[in-house]
């Protein structure tokens, strides 16, 4: 019988998650298996009031609980609408960063560890089984945005962006499920290859399980 199977994605701004997103949702769908890709911030009120401020503010580190309530709410409406009745369905959902973005941006804005998951925890969210972290060197990063415009997008503050994923992965938090790290300084194609071939090692234990 089928499974539902939620997957995010998750690196540094211009690592690349939206497209590796969709080319993952792209590839299970043609094998005939039925998928959602999505993302996140989601569409809801909170959402859509995160990317306005992602675009106007400048002070990266400014507000950094407004930002964390909101991620969390955007995302428990995102988890009611879509994620919790697509997984009850059996269907595999890919979200273009999830929580762990959270638990990563929000560090670096001078919340805790401790307080993001205690906050976190005080919504019914699903967790994913597998996260795919794409490992991109902030220098690069920042070359593929063209220097970066948004509020997260500076050099000091991706470089401690990227330290507390690492972290987060070190500490083997149950809010990445199993990770994969995939390095995504190769070629495009490759970097796409290489995550269609570590799903179809990870799904096939899954489905076994």
């Amino acid at each position: 019988m089928p499974r539902g199977l939620f997957i995010a994605l998750e690196g540094i701004d211009g690592a690349g998650t939206t497209t590796m997103a969709y080319s993952l949702g792209e590839y299970l769908t043609k094998r005939g298996i039925d998928t959602i890709t999505t993302f996140e911030p989601w569409t809801s009120v909170f959402g859509k009031e995160l990317r306005r401020r992602l675009a106007s503010e400048k002070e990266a580190n400014s507000n950094g609980l407004d930002f964390l309530r909101l991620f969390i709410e955007d995302s428990a409406v995102h988890n009611r609408e879509l994620i919790k009745p697509a997984l009850s369905k059996n269907k595999i959902v890919i979200s273009d960063r999830y929580r762990a973005s959270s638990f990563a941006y929000q560090q670096v804005q001078g919340i805790s560890l401790e307080q993001i998951m205690r906050m976190h925890e005080e919504k019914d969210l699903e967790f994913p089984s597998l996260t795919f972290y794409l490992d991109l060197k902030v220098e690069q990063a920042l070359r593929r945005k063209g220097g970066g415009t948004e509020k997260f997008e500076t050099f000091d503050f991706l470089s401690k962006v990227e330290n507390y994923y690492r972290k987060l992965i070190e500490m083997n938090l149950k809010y990445l499920g199993h990770v994969i790290i995939v390095d995504v300084n190769p070629p495009q194609e490759e970097v796409k290859s290489n995550i269609f071939k570590s799903f179809e090692e990870f799904y096939k234990d899954y489905l076994k399980s």
